[in-house]
């Protein structure tokens, strides 16, 4: 997999390849991108890998705190915890099954409105991932909540691929909004274009370099 990276806008300034065998070594590879950045770059697509698991009770070696799901539109996805990095991670699986397929052909520019998250006029994202993350998120928000409210001081990581990289992204978002005081980074794999430009400086001014979007 090629993955190009820089601010969540184009023009992307880093290319480097994760094929399986580089990843099994974590070897980084010669170019502008940190050894430290690549092996970040790693170990969370590992979560957005586990995610497609039915379940998996260690996710990336960690705590698995609770899966969520919403089957009608075939969206899953888990929270896990990472207590040495002292980090709470929501992982979302990509495009699964036909119902998810349906979600992401869904490419109608709709304004950015949603119960969990407030955008500035003008924001617009793809209809389908809208309904995708507006049928899971009141779980996620919930569950990640519970997580800080016994963690305290714990940073929140977002990970996901194709389908589940924009819902990553607007899930980072959400949490950002509820809870500022708290450290978020979003990571994601794969994944289409979440919006129009007003969405991607949208991202950029809440993120800045705390928001990865690999291709």
């Amino acid at each position: 997999m090629a993955l190009r990276l820089n601010p969540y806008h184009e023009p992307f300034s880093t290319t480097l390849s994760l094929s399986p065998s580089s990843m099994d070594a974590l070897t980084a590879p010669a170019c502008s991108v940190t050894p430290e950045l690549y092996h970040d770059l790693v170990h969370y697509f590992k979560y957005a890998s586990s995610a497609y698991s039915a379940i998996c009770l260690r996710p990336n070696g960690k705590k698995l705190v609770m899966p969520f799901a919403n089957i009608s539109g075939d969206i899953q996805g888990y929270v896990a915890r990472d207590d040495d990095r002292r980090e709470i991670i929501v992982a979302f699986r990509g495009s699964a099954s036909i119902m998810a397929f349906i979600a992401d052909a869904s490419l109608v520019l709709v304004p950015f409105v949603a119960s969990s998250i407030k955008a500035p006029p003008g924001v617009r994202v793809h209809s389908g991932f809208l309904l995708s993350w507006d049928s899971v998120q009141a779980a996620v928000r919930m569950i990640v909540s519970q997580q800080l409210k016994s963690h305290a001081n714990y940073t929140i990581v977002t990970s996901g691929h194709s389908l589940g990289g924009v819902l990553a992204l607007f899930c980072a978002i959400a949490l950002k909004q509820h809870h500022p005081s708290t450290a978020v980074r979003t990571y994601s794999y794969g994944a289409p274009r979440a919006g129009n430009a007003k969405f991607a400086t949208f991202v950029n001014d809440i993120f800045g370099k705390n928001a990865y979007r690999g291709m």
